[in-house]
């Protein structure tokens, strides 16, 4: 049985990739540091048990993506992305059996190639 209770919750993340170990190495031979692959996102989320068998969970989020292309010896800027998304959830349990129904949706807001064009 689920435990009745109502969450709000708020996430903040970022990320950060790191090249290879050979793009490293040929970064270093010639003198330049490797460059990272970052992501930031912020994640509100809500969860409901209010009903003992059923739990919802409702979610929005945020991200942005700073995209490379790892080659061999080569690590570039690609450029960035943007986009926002749902998720929504039910959850049914009852004594062995869990029954899970859920969807997201997402929607690119923005993408720019490493010089800034749209």
């Amino acid at each position: 049985m689920l435990k009745r209770k109502t969450v709000l919750h708020t996430h903040f993340h970022r990320s950060v990739k790191s090249a290879g170990e050979l793009e490293l190495k040929q970064a270093d031979n010639d003198g330049f540091k490797a460059e990272e692959e970052t992501m930031t996102s912020f994640e509100l989320s809500y969860t409901d048990s209010q009903l003992d068998d059923f739990t919802f969970n409702v979610s929005a989020f945020l991200q942005e993506l700073e995209v490379l292309s790892f080659g061999l010896g080569e690590n570039r800027p690609v450029g960035t992305f943007s986009v926002w998304g749902t998720e929504f959830e039910v959850t049914y349990q009852k004594s062995d059996h869990l029954l899970t129904l859920s969807h997201s949706f997402t929607k690119l807001i923005e993408i720019a190639d490493a010089d800034g064009n749209q």
